[in-house]
């Protein structure tokens, strides 16, 4: 029409698709999380076995199909064959294999032994021995048993009496160097010799039964003048 100015353009109008991802552009990446989060779920869900691991030494390495997983905790996993292994430093490598079946609760309780394969490590961790008692079997019994005893050691025992026939100088330890049937000893020190059965009743005194341990004795003197003889 005359009259009428007509604008024209070299630019390229944007296309019917594009106009709908401009106008509907934040409800599709609403959906698009929407659908992230409910795929996310639905793995999960998937994982219906239920793994328990509680594990001595405390700072033991615990990986599981090569995967590093803490010492202690509750864990949802896939149903299926796991490989186990578990490691410290100063401690023997344990390696073991776990079936886990769907809707399940599977524990992984144990222990490692030390390079020695016994349980003596455990002694410079005491923070571990109440974790020994939760996980341990009869193997490490004998172990908790000594350490329990070692609570009331050393028994150090002198009377006044200088008489030979009733003085008393003993000194009740542990050791671990010299024992032959076990890894722990209690050694009992006396200063003359003849008073073992009085050191055996001092250790039942605190409700111990001298039996479950290897007993070592040694004495420093005969019967002898008691202010000659050396001292414990």
């Amino acid at each position: 029409m005359e009259g009428d100015i007509v604008l024209t353009s070299n630019e390229k109008q944007p296309s019917r698709f594009v106009k709908f991802l401009k106008k509907w552009g934040i409800a599709i990446v609403d959906v698009a999380v929407v659908v992230v989060i409910a795929t996310i779920f639905a793995v999960q869900s998937l994982k219906s076995s239920i793994l328990e691991i509680l594990v001595a030494p405390t700072f033991a390495t615990v990986k599981i199909n090569g995967e590093i997983y803490p010492s202690s905790g509750s864990f949802a996993v896939f149903p299926g064959t796991y490989d186990v292994e578990i490691s410290a430093e100063g401690f023997e490598t344990k390696e073991l294999t776990l079936n886990l079946e769907k809707d399940s609760i599977q524990k992984l309780y144990t222990y490692l032994n030390d390079e020695d394969g016994e349980l003596s490590l455990y002694a410079k961790f005491p923070d571990n021995i109440s974790l020994l008692q939760l996980v341990g079997d009869n193997d490490s019994k004998e172990f908790l048993d000594w350490y329990s005893v070692k609570d009331i050691l050393p028994i150090y025992y002198q009377t006044e009496d200088t008489d030979i026939d009733q003085y008393k100088n003993i000194f009740i330890s542990y050791e671990t160097e010299n024992c032959k049937e076990q890894p722990f000893c209690l050694s009992i020190h006396d200063a003359f010799k003849g008073n073992y059965d009085f050191a055996i009743s001092l250790i039942k005194e605190y409700g111990y039964d001298p039996s479950d341990y290897e007993i070592l004795y040694s004495y420093t003197c005969e019967k002898g003048d008691v202010e000659e003889c050396y001292r414990i």
